[in-house]
């Protein structure tokens, strides 16, 4: 007699053979996996990185710091060469991770995207990195709505900020897309980068703009530090777009001297991207100004002098265009809430109000080191601005 196909018995011993079959053809899978990323990405130079990183906010000599960030540099350009070189194989381990994204998770491929393709372009890359286009061109294929469906829908919108230079601002205005995937849902942290462009250049102005962009339109998003950076696809198009401040040379002579042109301008190298400009105003000669910062722990400080004029200005301008946002870009947005009422706290603070003057969530707020805990830190060092 033949095999009574429809019974329990036979159809519990064929989901049994087929679940073992499985398990053997993920495990297969699995392995491939690991072993691809293995041979593809270098580990001991994004140790190496990490190690970097981590030692070159210890060095307080000018020379010593910009030796080491030449360092750091190198070895970011030879893992970003290797990404857009191995970038085929690399998409098929990207495409294995979506496809398998019950098991693998959002948190797993956040680290691998975080970890080992966005961070040597978030340490050392910008769009005069020679390979600059093609990752960007690479990692625009990918979007944060194949991993995590249920919270991007179409139509929804996110509110960012980014500082740009004038060229890109423009192209902005006439339709044209995105130039660079580095936005923010933190505008305040952008105000430490408002010199790097105009000490490229003392003819070009920073421009600090508040866009909305459909959310299909993110690569990722994810904190990098308290930055709150969120990536976006080259040629993306925001469906809003409004300049809230500039910052060009009459400003960056307000924050040093008249005589700072003297010393510019300074080399992408001296720069790093925003990171080293003051070692390299120091490198280029311009020495009065140890008189009147301190080096704390590689960053430089103000000493005393009051709150600089140009950051509180910033500050307001950012609770105001804040403000002028919908009520429907509150709901859709809850960075935006906080950054309300971030520099609701701020804006009393940088126009004559005391902590006396807030109210009882405001202190709250105020009291929560995660939020603000760059200006305590300054307050501790008895400095009242970071440059």
């Amino acid at each position: 007699m033949g095999k009574n196909r429809n019974s329990k018995k036979f159809r519990k011993k064929l989901n049994k053979r087929n679940q073992m079959k499985n398990q053997h053809i993920n495990h297969n899978m699995t392995d491939w996996f690991n072993r691809m990323v293995y041979k593809t990405f270098d580990m001991k130079k994004y140790s190496e990185l990490q190690k970097s990183e981590k030692n070159k906010f210890d060095i307080t000599d000018t020379d010593e710091k910009l030796k080491e960030y030449e360092r750091v540099n190198k070895v970011g350009n030879e893992l970003l060469e290797n990404i857009v070189k191995n970038k085929n194989v690399i998409r098929r381990l990207l495409k294995f991770m979506i496809k398998n994204q019950r098991n693998i998770g959002f948190e797993q491929f956040t680290n691998f995207f975080q970890k080992l393709i966005y961070s040597p372009y978030n340490l050392v890359g910008n769009k005069h990195n020679k390979y600059f286009d093609e990752f960007y061109d690479f990692i625009s294929e990918f979007s944060i709505s194949d991993i995590v469906k249920s919270d991007t829908n179409d139509g929804e919108e996110i509110v960012l900020f980014r500082m740009m230079d004038e060229n890109e601002y423009l192209n902005l205005l006439v339709g044209n897309g995105i130039e660079s995937p580095s936005y923010t849902t933190q505008p305040y942290y952008l105000q430490f980068m408002r010199t790097t462009n105009t000490l490229m250049n003392v003819d070009v102005k920073s421009i600090f703009v508040m866009c909305k962009f459909n959310t299909n339109d993110i690569i990722h998003h994810f904190g990098m530090g308290r930055e709150g950076e969120v990536i976006m696809k080259k040629g993306s198009k925001p469906t809003f777009i409004k300049k809230f401040n500039e910052y060009g040379v009459e400003e960056l002579k307000g924050d040093f001297c008249e005589d700072v042109v003297n010393y510019l301008p300074l080399s992408h190298s001296q720069l790093n991207n925003g990171f080293t400009y003051m070692d390299g105003l120091v490198q280029n000669g311009y020495k009065k100004i140890l008189d009147e910062y301190v080096n704390d722990n590689g960053q430089y400080y103000r000493i005393g002098g009051g709150v600089d004029r140009w950051c509180e200005t910033y500050q307001n301008s950012i609770y105001d265009v804040i403000r002028d946002l919908d009520v429907d870009d509150y709901d859709s947005n809850p960075h935006i809430t906080q950054q309300l009422e971030n520099s609701t706290i701020l804006h009393k603070l940088y126009n004559g109000g005391g902590e006396e003057t807030f109210t009882e969530k405001e202190k709250e707020i105020f009291n929560d080191e995660s939020r603000f805990r760059i200006i305590k830190s300054m307050d501790e060092l008895g400095v009242t601005q970071k440059v």
